[in-house]
């Protein structure tokens, strides 16, 4: 979860691109099992007003490179995005008492 008010994630392209960046499919089979189905919305499906958004949470890498682009973040020599001057670096939470959320994380 992203907190909008970070300069880093407010224009949605950029929320959109590290959707698209993220391989749901790898993390799921890589780290957990068959009782642990891949998300296809933010509430679970047995939730009242689950929607299946499966469509939209797709792991595309040219799409996330080309929403980057749009939104302004360039790829430098050093092989991160920039704009104004700052890097696209974000800082993620571990929080230990999740079984893999470590390595969650790391793919």
């Amino acid at each position: 979860v992203f907190r909008p008010d970070n300069p880093l994630v407010a224009d949605i392209r950029v929320r959109q691109a590290l959707l698209h960046a993220t391989d749901a499919d790898e993390i799921v089979g890589t780290l957990f099992s068959e009782n642990y189905p891949k998300a296809t919305s933010i509430i679970a499906s047995t939730a009242l007003g689950y929607v299946d958004l499966s469509a939209k949470l797709t792991h595309d890498e040219a799409a996330a490179k080309r929403l980057l682009d749009e939104a302004g973040w360039a790829l430098g020599s050093d092989g991160l995005r920039h704009k104004d001057g700052k890097a696209l670096e974000l800082t993620a939470y571990e929080s230990l008492p999740q079984p893999q959320n470590k390595e969650t994380l790391q793919l």
